[in-house]
């Protein structure tokens, strides 16, 4: 299993995909400190789990056009069910 993640951090580690995570601004939790990691480029850095799925899932929302879709679906078994995006309403209108 060890072997696995190893591989997979590997990978990773040359990819793009840490960059795109939503990540707390730490400067202002833990003082100077937190601000030499950014500085020197450190990829350790914590990530917003929360903020970053609840990002995601409004996105996948978003791109579902208000047809049915896996975020609606989920959304819908939580109890959930989120508006049209009046914005995207108004732009939809005015092509019209």
């Amino acid at each position: 299993m060890e072997e696995y993640s190893d591989a997979i951090q590997h990978e990773l580690k040359n990819s793009s995909v840490s960059k795109t995570f939503a990540q707390p601004d730490v400067s202002r939790a833990s003082g100077s400190a937190s601000t030499s990691a950014t500085a020197t480029g450190d990829d350790n850095l914590p990530v917003d789990v929360d903020l970053n799925l609840l990002k995601n899932l409004l996105d996948s929302y978003s791109s579902q056009q208000g047809l049915p879709g896996p975020a609606s679906n989920v959304l819908g078994m939580m109890g959930m069910q989120l508006p049209d995006d009046k914005e995207e309403h108004k732009r939809k209108t005015r092509r019209k």
